[in-house]
């Protein structure tokens, strides 16, 4: 496992969010799924589900693919992703499995994606948080960034926002202080808890 100061929770260091919205550019280009994922605003409100959902369930389940991605850990991965779909309500894990295939039409033909192509072959009705997590590392995306595109993309096409990614590093900063109220401070605390002890909080099930 890694800690807060570590290679995997990156900081945005020049402050102006420039770091942040490049990597959600490119972690979302050429995803076309325009469909809600996990959260779906008629069935909770996004603070609820931000700190019950994300926080608790798929932020550690994301850094765990993340991590077995790095050394090319399949049935870990695939394990794992058993028990997330089960932990999730019913109708979001079926959104989640939909929605995998928007990652794999992306990313598997691309040069370096031979792990991603060896999932959506294994498993191709997977999480999308799985798949997203899985391919973020492919792109080298630090897990802050890769953490943070993911929640974005959760709260974008839940709350049936249009348009996919932000035209700028400003409206980036807007949306997330406004509306997401989902800090890169909170997610990397977050993250820190669950990179040194994530195995003991994987029984939660949000509601």
């Amino acid at each position: 496992m890694h800690d807060v100061n570590g290679d995997f929770i990156n900081r945005d260091i020049t402050g102006d969010g420039a770091e942040m919205w490049r990597a959600i550019r490119n972690a979302c280009h050429g995803i076309r799924h325009r469909g809600a994922l996990a959260y779906l605003a008629e069935e909770q409100p996004w603070e609820q589900f931000y700190r019950e959902c994300f926080q608790s369930v798929l932020l550690p389940h994301f850094a765990f693919v993340y991590q077995s991605s790095c050394s090319g850990k399949m049935e870990e991965i695939i394990s794992a992703d058993d028990k997330l779909l089960k932990q999730v309500p019913e109708l979001a894990a079926q959104r989640l499995r939909l929605s995998a295939a928007a990652v794999f039409q992306a990313r598997g033909e691309g040069r370096g994606m031979s792990l991603l192509r060896q999932l959506g072959k294994k498993r191709p009705e997977c999480s999308f948080t799985t798949a997203f997590a899985l391919h973020a590392t492919l792109f080298s995306l630090p897990l802050l960034q890769a953490a943070m595109a993911y929640v974005y993309l959760e709260w974008r096409m839940g709350s049936g926002t249009a348009g996919l990614v932000p035209e700028k590093p400003d409206e980036w900063q807007a949306i997330f202080s406004s509306d997401v109220i989902a800090s890169a401070e909170s997610i990397r605390e977050a993250l820190a808890g669950h990179l040194t002890g994530w195995q003991s909080d994987a029984g939660f099930v949000c509601q």
